[in-house]
């Protein structure tokens, strides 16, 4: 049986996807990233290719400037390859604290999946 999202539930969706919207968008700005396509980064990272294709597409959007809402949840990779795709950066040289607001923002994106069920 499919779960219909309460509105308190897309509220908290819609704060979720502004925070990662925002972490991630900063983390895009990076040297080491800023530039680079998904099948260079996912070589050099040793990450998946689709992860870092989903995460770059961010970028790409009409308007990054606007923040995209509860549907970049279902377009970003999941926590585990947020995750993965972060601490590949902190191995190839990103300090971690660098990468404090966007772990934050994976974390509370994990919170909210769990208290949906």
């Amino acid at each position: 049986m499919p779960t219909i999202l309460t509105e308190n539930m897309v509220r908290d969706a819609t704060q979720v996807s502004g925070s990662l919207h925002q972490a991630l968008t900063r983390v895009l700005a990076f040297p080491n990233v800023k530039g680079r396509r998904a099948s260079t980064l996912a070589t050099e990272l040793d990450v998946g290719r689709m992860t870092c294709q989903r995460i770059l597409k961010m970028a790409r959007r009409a308007d990054p400037s606007t923040p995209p809402g509860p549907r970049l949840l279902a377009d970003l990779p999941g926590v585990n390859g947020l995750r993965q795709f972060l601490e590949a950066l902190v191995r190839h040289g990103t300090p971690r604290d660098e990468l404090a607001e966007a772990l934050r923002a994976v974390d509370a994106f994990d919170a909210f999946l769990r208290s949906i069920g």
